[in-house]
């Protein structure tokens, strides 16, 4: 009768004890660590297709333990290690001519072996020929027996590891080779068929090739939209150009007196008027003199309109900007800047005696000539400007503004004594 100190049977408990999918066993050294990092993070990553799942499966393959990245400081690492190896499905052995150096990784395989999993202990060869690659306890499994005549001796069995190779063969690619050596050890843990696995891995890299090919139409297409569209505007932008050309005729000889880039021009009504106004397509409106189209003065930004009208004296205009801007100008002769207006006027009247009310959105007012400027009040009533006035005047202007006799009959002085009050 014989007896055997191990047989290599073990019954194990549910799959779902397992914390980890697979434990890695490599030497800290070059290259074992680099392929070990590079296992660690394409199996912790890598997607299972949908056909080859159960239902309620999950579509990753799990955890998977390497030291480096597991084990926390500790000053029983030993114990650690014998921990992670118990709780582990598979265990992968990274292997070179450097590994069977190691009496650590031999002894994680003797204890995986104990363990009654000498059947999901894989090879990872990335390095070198077996022969001196594979340590010796990856190939061979060694049992103590008790014969009858009670005397130990010790039974090896020589074995071949389940093992993938990342070295690439003749007519192969590095990168090829690298993805059917992680598609044989993924098969492996998930126990299925490594042709059936490689298959699906093809479709699904087919699918991405046809999406990406899909999603560069697309942005072919829209590239060539948003080109034909540009071509558009510019041809748009450019027959505004050609549209925007003025050209200013003298009407009793026919000579150009100027021409270029411009919306439309604007004259003075005055007879007198030796100048015109260009309102530019750029922007920059200018002021020109109607003798010989040279320019007077660059105006400080786009016109919105000239009030040549609203004035009471004839050579006064109101020019407004784009930007909300007021200018007050003298027309008369060679036009000049009388004084800047500002921002966020309501609105103005041309009062008799050459004077101009001015009111703001703030609620200050302002009478205006050419000569002087009076602050009247804040108005903090908010009273209508005809309201105002009449208040400041003591009912001297109640029935109207426009009622000319009211201020026909007040001289000057007493119109100025009256605003300034």
């Amino acid at each position: 009768m014989t007896g055997t100190k191990n047989t290599g049977e073990y019954e194990e408990s549910p799959e779902s004890r397992f914390r980890y999918t697979a434990f890695i066993s490599y030497r800290h050294v070059e290259p074992d660590r680099k392929w070990a990092k590079w296992l660690h993070t394409n199996l912790e990553t890598y997607r299972i297709p949908k056909q080859l799942l159960a239902a309620g499966d999950a579509n990753r393959l799990g955890r998977v333990f390497r030291d480096e990245e597991e084990l926390p400081a500790s000053s029983d690492l030993s114990r650690e290690i014998d921990n992670a190896l118990e709780q582990s499905r598979f265990l992968i052995v990274i292997c070179s001519p450097h590994t069977p150096e190691s009496k650590w990784i031999n002894q994680e395989i003797v204890k995986f072996r104990e363990l009654g999993r000498h059947d999901r202990i894989l090879a990872l060869l990335v390095k070198g020929e077996p022969a001196v690659a594979f340590p010796l306890a990856l190939r061979e499994i060694r049992s103590d027996l008790i014969g009858r005549s009670h005397l130990d001796r010790t039974e090896i069995v020589q074995v071949e590891p389940l093992a993938a190779d990342v070295r690439a063969i003749a007519g192969e690619s590095e990168r090829t080779a690298k993805r059917m050596a992680f598609l044989r050890i993924a098969a492996a843990l998930l126990q299925r068929r490594f042709d059936d696995l490689r298959q699906r891995d093809q479709e699904r890299k087919t699918r991405r090739l046809l999406q990406l090919s899909a999603a560069l139409s697309f942005l072919l297409v829209g590239v060539g939209l948003l080109a034909f569209f540009a071509l558009f505007q510019k041809q748009v932008a450019d027959s505004e150009e050609e549209e925007s050309e003025v050209v200013l005729v003298r009407f009793a000889d026919g000579e150009v007196i100027w021409e270029g880039d411009g919306r439309w021009i604007s004259f003075a009504p005055y007879p007198t008027a030796g100048y015109f106004f260009v309102w530019s397509v750029s922007g920059q409106d200018q002021l020109r003199n109607l003798a010989d189209g040279a320019i007077i003065k660059p105006l400080a930004g786009a016109l919105r309109h000239l009030d040549f009208r609203s004035l009471t004296k004839n050579d006064i205009f109101v020019a407004a900007f784009n930007d909300s801007r007021y200018e007050l100008w003298d027309g008369s002769g060679s036009p000049a800047l009388l004084r800047n207006l500002g921002f966020g006027l309501r609105g103005y009247l041309s009062l008799p005696n050459d004077l101009l009310l001015i009111w703001y959105e703030n609620g200050n007012a302002y009478v205006i000539d050419l000569a002087w400027l009076t602050h009247i009040s804040r108005n903090p009533d908010g009273l209508a400007p005809s309201a105002l006035l009449d208040s400041l005047c003591s009912g001297l202007f109640a029935k109207s503004w426009f009622d000319q006799r009211t201020w026909e009959n007040r001289r000057p002085d007493d119109t100025r004594a009256c605003v300034q009050h």
